[in-house]
């Protein structure tokens, strides 16, 4: 192997392991060349071309150099029932060369290359019987695999996920490598990461720093941040302020290296918003309703788990998560009107029926709905005034609140009652219970408890006052 090969291979920390790639090293560099420069299809294409050029061991170990690069570059999606790749020689190969290391490393990308090796992890595990023994790559009309003797249809294959590792944590790892790679000639290191769940916002610390040479070389450094991102501080390593930032425009800035110091560590801050879906990708909630399982209480399970923390680990020291917001409905609307009059239930159900013939255009049925409605009224011997007076009292959320018990890591922070009305009677209470990851703490279980029986106890009392 000639050294520029191998400088190539060290500089990203892998090896090979037999002592060539058994083509020449002209057509190797061209295609990491070509992978490196042409999105979309065209790159496809090249990985493709890699794949033939190389004898499979190195092409795999080849696409993993360009994968993990220090760019983070990251090549167009790719379905994996497509033409583009002969899955079922691929998988042959592989078991027969007993590459095992790719499982580990290779699902973690939202990528052509994540695509490829989550159909492999597929096949190896979980589909030994296809319904066709013919080739895959022209297969686009397969209908029907087999997951051991049940037949998987084409439209269900994303149920077949959850048996496989997670993925889309990449997604967030690609964004902060390109986050990182904006910073120009300075020696960046992901420090410290923020995430509000609820906000959608995100806080960034990088370390960074300033080589002598860099100092000869240049009087300033310029940084363009993405859309919606602004530079908050400059500091040193006793967190004292730098005056050396300058905004140049709406996201571009200029650091001063005048104002730094050569051969020194600084901290610079970034602030801006995070999509929703980096968000989902790296937060997995999961919440386990009760349906009314014991006469006293309900009980809500609660788990929030930060994703694959291990690749996480790699990429920052320190990551919290705030306020991740696990939102929980509590029916009462059946809770309510078991304990009314049945006269006042009757006016409710005929309130809903009027209502929801407002919304047609039948006269006759309207008319009646009112007749209903009117007579339901009429025949109401109570004070209608107080109890509903009672039934916005017992169904307030400040007093509902009090018939919640809930647990650290998780606290209650906010209850609603839902302004959408069965008739007179509230439908239901909205509970917002929050909790905070880290990555030394990348998990959170508890319980949220209703005491129903309570609850229920409540309401019979407050309504045998207007008696």
């Amino acid at each position: 192997m000639t050294n520029k090969i191998t400088s190539i291979l060290s500089d990203y920390e892998l090896t090979l392991k037999d002592d060539s790639f058994g083509n020449s090293d002209r057509k190797i560099l061209d295609e990491i060349k070509f992978v490196y420069n042409i999105d979309g299809t065209d790159t496809l294409q090249s990985i493709k071309r890699i794949f033939e050029l190389l004898s499979l061991d190195n092409a795999v170990q080849l696409i993993e150099l360009i994968y993990y690069s220090k760019n983070g570059v990251s090549v167009s999606n790719y379905n994996y029932l497509g033409k583009e790749v002969n899955f079922e020689s691929l998988v042959k190969e592989l078991e027969k060369e007993n590459i095992i290391k790719i499982e580990n490393k290779f699902l973690v990308g939202g990528n052509f290359i994540e695509e490829v090796m989550v159909c492999i992890n597929m096949l190896k595990k979980f589909l030994p019987l296809w319904e066709s023994q013919k080739n895959l790559a022209s297969e686009m009309d397969l209908e029907v695999i087999r997951l051991g003797n049940k037949p998987i249809f084409k439209d269900e294959i994303y149920q077949i996920r959850p048996y496989m590792q997670e993925v889309n944590i990449n997604h967030f790892i690609q964004s902060m490598v390109d986050f990182r790679s904006r910073f120009d000639v300075l020696n960046v290191a992901i420090k410290n990461i923020t995430i509000n769940y609820n906000d959608k916002s995100i806080e960034l610390d990088f370390s960074i720093h300033v080589s002598e040479s860099l100092k000869k070389t240049r009087n300033s450094v310029e940084i363009a941040l993405p859309e919606n991102f602004i530079v908050t501080k400059l500091r040193d390593q006793e967190f004292k302020l730098i005056p050396g930032i300058m905004l140049l425009d709406n996201s571009k800035y200029s650091i001063n290296l005048n104002k730094l110091n050569s051969n020194e560590n600084y901290i610079i801050s970034v602030k801006g918003n995070i999509s929703s879906k980096l968000i989902t990708d790296l937060v997995k909630i999961k919440l386990y309703g009760a349906n009314d399982n014991s006469e006293k209480y309900n009980t809500y399970w609660l788990n929030a788990i930060i994703q694959n923390i291990d690749l996480l680990e790699k990429y920052c020291k320190v990551l919290q998560i705030e306020d991740i917001n696990i939102g929980v409905d509590i029916s009462i609307v059946k809770l309510i009107s078991s304990e009314l009059p049945p006269e006042l239930t009757d006016i409710s159900k005929k309130t809903i029926e009027f209502l929801n013939a407002g919304y047609t255009t039948d006269r006759d049925k309207l008319f009646h709905a009112w007749r209903d409605l009117h007579k339901a009224h009429r025949n109401f011997r109570m004070d209608y005034a107080n109890i509903l007076k009672v039934i916005n009292s017992i169904s307030d959320a400040s007093e509902f609140a009090r018939y919640l018990s809930i647990k650290p890591p998780f606290h209650v922070a906010g209850v609603r009652r839902v302004d959408k009305y069965a008739g007179y009677i509230p439908q239901k209470i909205e509970v917002d219970i929050l909790t905070d990851l880290s990555l030394t703490q990348p998990v959170a279980n508890g319980e949220l408890i209703f005491k129903k029986e309570d609850y229920i106890n409540h309401i019979k009392k407050q309504l045998t006052l207007l008696k």
